[in-house]
Order: structure tokens, then sequence, then C-alpha cells
């Protein structure tokens, strides 16, 4: 230590020095400990193992709802399929009721002037 420099300065100096870095190991062995306490348990499985198998079993419950995906992809087609179907059979049939209503009006007209000919006292 020279001779012109204050014990104080120098106490400070290693204080700055000595003190962050014991802060920082003593923040980090905190962390160590909670996260020690998040991965050690009293499980006889590996950490490691427990975790493939978890995702073994997720894999496959993913193959399984694709498969399902599947499925109801053809079914949506051919509900498609279907739906198209009835949307032309309803066409026809608006056509064919269009035809008939108009048939059934020229009929009526019909009857009518054959009743208005014949009978011309049972027309009002």
């Amino acid at each position: 230590m020279p001779a012109n420099t204050h014990p104080v300065i120098w106490l400070l100096a290693l204080a700055v020095v000595t003190v962050p870095p014991t802060i920082i190991t003593y923040l980090t062995r905190r962390d160590t400990k909670a996260v020690k306490a998040q991965v050690q348990n009293s499980h006889s499985t590996n950490l490691r193992e427990e975790l493939d198998d978890r995702h073994d079993e997720i894999i496959s419950e993913l193959a399984e709802v694709r498969r399902h995906l599947g499925q109801v992809d053809v079914e949506t087609g051919r509900l498609d399929v279907e739906c198209q179907k009835l949307k032309a059979a309803n066409k026809t049939l608006g056509v064919e009721i269009t035809t008939l209503t108009a048939d059934l009006y020229a009929t009526k007209r019909h009857a009518l002037g054959v009743i208005a000919k014949h009978h011309p006292e049972d027309v009002a």
C-alpha cells in the first residue's frame, strides 16, 4: 500500500473488487438450488429417460390425431360430394315444381274456360 493512500480508499477498492463477484456467486448458487429442486426428484427414473418416454407418447398421440384428421378429411370430402348432389337435386326439383305449377294453372284456366263455355251459369 503506497504511503500517501488513505486506508479507507484501499478498503473501498477492495470492496468494489470483491463484493460484486460475491453477490453474483450467491445469486447463482440460489438459482442453482432452485433449478436442482425442480430437476432432482425422488423418482427412480432419470429425467432424460422420462422426457424421452413422454416425447414418444406425444409423438404417438400426434400420429393418432393425424390419422383421425385424415378420416375427417375423407368424410368431409364425401359430405361435400353429397351436398353437391343434393344442391343439384334441389335445383332440378325447383324446376319441376315450377313446371308443375305452371301446368296446374294452365289446367285450371282451361277447366274454367270449359266450364264457362258449357255451363256459363256456374261461373260467377
